[in-house]
């Protein structure tokens, strides 16, 4: 019980300094726009002052290397891994893959003032075999009615019926990147949209079968049309088998087969209802087809968080 509850002080430690840290930045934080350089997975990139990536990254060094990660078992199986990244932002995955390997990369952004920073990082990192456009994925190809907003290195979908704006689905995108047409890796991060948008696309990704990363939020469910908790059944219906589950700050939470653990998934929707998107889940979602594959990366990522966590400073030795 002790060792338990030096593990629980220890991660709610992590949680305060983030949340005193974001609060001393917002009080240095002035009208003007300022940018800092930031060492990310090797590369020098800029990001705004406001950006919090460097204060989650302080407290909790492990955020988003699951995705580097990921890729580089991937590739293991797929030298040839063709990765797509919806809601590129500043490029700080990209940074965080080319760490690990060179995979070839589309960053697709749709906000105007996180693709100008974005397509700067990749020239001045000179990352090779990555390709950007400004576009917002949605699950139609069209208009919306509405913009966006930028805030602490996010970017959220404001409904605006003056200011309309075009949208387009993903398969309808990549006909301009033939190259990218069947990627072997989907990794989405769109503030809401990413069960929507993934629903909206089922018949291309059981035909094309990439893993598919993507963020888990309840909170945003309400406010949609689709109701995200359906995801992992629609899933499920074209081929998606196993589903590896972090905590958005890259912790290995669990893995769970979407044919049997239908409870556990009810679970995990409970469990994050009413935490106002403070906390959510990452998810990795396997096609059948890489079930075997799946599995070995579950017994990589549950030895590698227990190791990030027993070398994390100040944890309390047993005895």
């Amino acid at each position: 019980m002790t060792r338990m509850l030096s593990e629980a002080k220890g991660r709610s430690w992590e949680r305060i300094q983030y949340r005193v840290l974001l609060f001393a930045r917002k009080l240095l934080v002035s009208g003007k726009e300022r940018f800092i350089r930031y060492n990310l997975g090797g590369a020098e990139i800029i990001l705004p002052f406001a950006h919090d990536l460097p204060l989650i990254r302080s407290a909790f060094p492990q955020y988003s290397t699951n995705v580097g990660r990921l890729c580089s078992y991937l590739c293991d199986k797929y030298p040839d891994l063709h990765l797509i990244d919806i809601g590129a932002n500043i490029g700080d995955t990209v940074a965080i893959i080319r760490e690990f390997n060179r995979c070839p990369i589309l960053c697709v952004e749709g906000d105007q003032y996180y693709f100008d920073i974005l397509t700067e990082n990749i020239r001045r990192a000179r990352f090779p075999s990555v390709v950007a456009t400004r576009s917002f994925v949605a699950t139609y190809s069209g208009e919306i009615k509405g913009h966006l907003v930028s805030v602490a290195g996010t970017a959220h979908f404001v409904e605006d019926k003056t200011k309309p704006m075009s949208t387009i689905k993903l398969s309808d995108l990549l006909d301009d990147f033939p190259e990218f047409q069947s990627p072997k890796m989907l990794k989405i991060d769109t503030d809401g949209f990413d069960c929507s948008i993934l629903r909206s696309e089922l018949e291309w990704l059981g035909e094309r079968k990439p893993v598919i990363f993507f963020e888990y939020d309840p909170f945003f469910f309400g406010g949609q049309s689709y109701d995200g908790a359906l995801i992992f059944e629609d899933l499920s219906s074209v081929g998606y088998t196993f589903a590896i589950i972090y905590d958005n700050f890259g912790d290995y939470l669990t893995s769970v087969d979407l044919h049997r653990d239908a409870r556990i998934m009810a679970d995990l929707q409970n469990y994050y209802v009413g935490r106002q998107g403070l906390e959510y889940a990452d998810v990795a979602v396997f096609h059948r087809e890489d079930r075997e594959l799946a599995e070995r990366i579950r017994t990589k990522e549950a030895d590698w968080s227990l190791r990030s966590r027993e070398e994390r400073p100040g944890r309390a030795k047993k005895g």
